[in-house]
């Protein structure tokens, strides 16, 4: 799940402009356990700090209208505010439980 995880985290990051904490965040207010490995996510902070500009202006470029980008941003916007959501109610943690341990919120 780690790899399918990041290629959606990446996606979202490509179609707005959130970062790739931000993106997971909404990745994980669909799927709470979604949780790519540390290699993927050194690989996203990479992506982001290095290829994300130049990908988001290939996007652009490629596809001048971009018509559902302000939709997408909304929908990601509603994730956002409905993780936090599951947050502050303990239902979804950070995703920061080490492996094997119980996590804080139970769950």
């Amino acid at each position: 799940m780690s790899r399918s995880v990041t290629v959606a985290v990446a996606y979202i990051m490509s179609v707005t402009t959130l970062n790739w904490r931000e993106a997971l965040k909404v990745v994980r207010a669909g799927r709470a356990v979604a949780n790519p490995n540390l290699g993927f996510q050194r690989q996203l902070q990479d992506f982001e700090t290095y290829k994300l500009v130049e990908e988001r202006r290939r996007l652009k470029e490629r596809y001048p209208s971009l018509a559902l980008a302000d939709r997408d941003m909304m929908e990601c916007q509603v994730m956002l505010t409905s993780y936090q959501t599951m947050l502050n109610q303990r239902t979804i943690c950070e995703g920061k439980c080490a492996m094997g341990r119980q996590c804080p919120t139970g769950r």
